[in-house]
């Protein structure tokens, strides 16, 4: 009886010491840091930029102004169209084109958009016209009159200003009355002298006052005509006509 008491607190002396061990090995040991890894924000990749840039035509000339005989350059640029046409007929949607214009001519660029709508550009080329220097006529030269010549009696004399040769041109861009049928519109031209009164009429929309030379764009589907009114140095009218068509 006495042996068994004593093992007894033999053993609970042993599990006493051993727990003091373990507290006081626990009581040294160091606590590990966790440490986040920081996220470089630098280097995260960016978001591929998106095209925001809107339809657009562009047209221009090397030389605005011209001499007798010359010629210039025209330039066209777009951006997001599907068509362009240059006085109605079908160009490439950038590209240049030589022009020798012998008169004042607006050139127009129209390019077409995916969704129908369209967008238009001018430019006006201008030619200039040489002066003609006035012949010199001679003074007359007096002479005297015989003696027995009784003076001349004074008579007033009719001045009659000589009037301009009458010529009329009006005429489609590049000649052309027929139009392929994917090209939607076209010019009519028109150039006089010696006449007056001038007046330009669309069919079904009347007539309407214009200079003596010019153009005017011309769209259409089917069928257009177009007249040219103008006065002979008489007062009589006279009129000029055009069929515009598209080809069957």
């Amino acid at each position: 009886m006495e042996r068994t008491q004593a093992k007894r607190t033999r053993l609970l002396a042993m599990a006493l010491a051993l727990v003091g061990i373990l507290l006081v090995g626990g009581c040294g040991a160091g606590v590990e840091e966790t440490v986040v890894p920081a996220v470089d924000v630098a280097k995260e990749p960016a978001a591929p930029p998106t095209d925001e840039s809107e339809p657009s035509a562009i047209l221009l000339v090397e030389n605005r102004a011209l001499d007798p005989g010359e010629c210039t350059t025209l330039e066209w640029r777009t951006d997001q169209m599907i068509k362009a046409y240059m006085d109605g007929r079908g160009v490439d949607l950038s590209g240049t084109m030589e022009v020798c214009p012998t008169s004042a001519v607006t050139y127009t660029l129209l390019a077409v958009r995916a969704d129908g709508t369209e967008i238009e550009r001018s430019v006006v080329v201008t030619v200039s016209v040489p002066t003609l220097e006035p012949s010199e006529t001679p003074a007359p030269t007096a002479t005297s009159a015989p003696a027995t010549a009784a003076p001349p009696t004074a008579t007033a004399t009719a001045t009659v200003t000589p009037t301009a040769e009458v010529h009329v041109e009006f005429y489609p861009d590049n000649g052309v009355l027929e139009l392929p049928r994917d090209q939607s519109c076209t010019a009519v031209n028109w150039k006089t002298t010696g006449v007056t009164d001038v007046q330009l009429e669309r069919e079904g929309l009347g007539r309407k006052p214009v200079g003596s030379q010019g153009r005017e764009e011309a769209c259409f589907s089917g069928r257009q005509m177009y007249y040219l009114y103008y006065k002979l140095p008489d007062g009589a009218e006279q009129r000029a006509e055009l069929e515009l068509r598209h080809s069957n």
